[in-house]
């Protein structure tokens, strides 16, 4: 959901040319793979933190795309969870099976206006760049919020989303995986009676669901959250400035900060509400 103002001093602007190519800002450098590589071999990427990995063809033709909510959605969290239970190889089953095969794409020459308004559209965090069908890059949130280094007088308070959906420490992580492959949640506050416990992430679950010889719908069960959140969790006030949020987004590499007043979590700030603020 966008909001229907934005504040002043989060002219688009302020941070870009808004006639650049988007290519003059995208990822070139792509880990990329085949139809035929393993769920396992893509879960080892992300695993070192890629959260979304495109599939091509020998002459980097797109030929779709696999996030790690695809996985999770395989190893239990969604619908894809009966492709695994009906292949004998689990999570060795070539990606193909659970890869995206209708994805949205950009020009690279599309310009950054035209680019935030096709990510305001569809509301999704990244785009392949194509150009006659080939790949040539990728277009992300992030790669928005880490170039925003003109301050601004705009508080976190401001453009956050409040009352964020949370996971209760209590749940399990079944629970909380379902709750992301089905509500498209990159991240889970955890909380208690209000107070912020720690976060989940795709990437926890992940981490938490490789471990041992033998992934099974089991262990999502059978776990509680709290086992597996992050629990060393970077926070920020609601009268702290955008640019202090953004900032602490780039110095630690996380794409949303839960918003704490008086110990409570209030909100949170992610890569998404910033770039919705945005104002062109």
């Amino acid at each position: 959901m966008f909001r229907s103002s934005r504040p002043r001093g989060m002219e688009l602007e302020r941070f870009f040319n808004p006639r650049q190519p988007i290519s003059s800002i995208a990822t070139s450098d792509l880990v990329v793979i085949s139809d035929g590589s393993s769920v396992r071999s893509v879960t080892d990427f992300m695993l070192t933190r890629f959260r979304r990995i495109p599939l091509v063809t020998n002459e980097m033709e797109l030929n779709g795309l696999v996030t790690i909510t695809d996985v999770l959605d395989f190893l239990g969290g969604g619908r894809k969870f009966r492709i695994y239970k009906k292949k004998a190889k689990g999570i060795h089953i070539p990606v193909q099976h659970i890869k995206i095969e209708k994805v949205h794409t950009m020009h690279p020459n599309y310009s950054i206006m035209k680019a935030l308004q096709t990510f305001r559209e569809h509301g999704r965090g990244a785009y392949p760049l194509l150009h006659k069908g080939v790949l040539k890059g990728m277009i992300t949130e992030w790669d928005f919020v880490e170039r925003m280094v003109e301050p601004v007088d705009v508080r976190v308070e401001e453009i956050m989303t409040a009352n964020p959906i949370v996971a209760k420490n209590d749940y399990s992580v079944w629970d909380a995986t379902k709750m992301m492959c089905r509500g498209g949640f990159r991240r889970l506050p955890v909380t208690d009676q209000g107070i912020l416990l720690g976060i989940v992430t795709p990437y926890d679950i992940l981490s938490y669901l490789v471990r041992g010889e033998r992934v099974s719908s089991h262990k999502l069960e059978s776990r509680k959250v709290k086992d597996v959140m992050n629990r060393y969790v970077t926070t920020i006030e609601p009268e702290k400035s955008v640019t202090e949020a953004v900032e602490l987004m780039r110095n630690k590499k996380v794409g949303g900060l839960p918003v704490i007043e008086d110990e409570e979590l209030v909100g949170i700030i992610t890569e998404r509400d910033v770039l919705n603020a945005l104002v062109f």
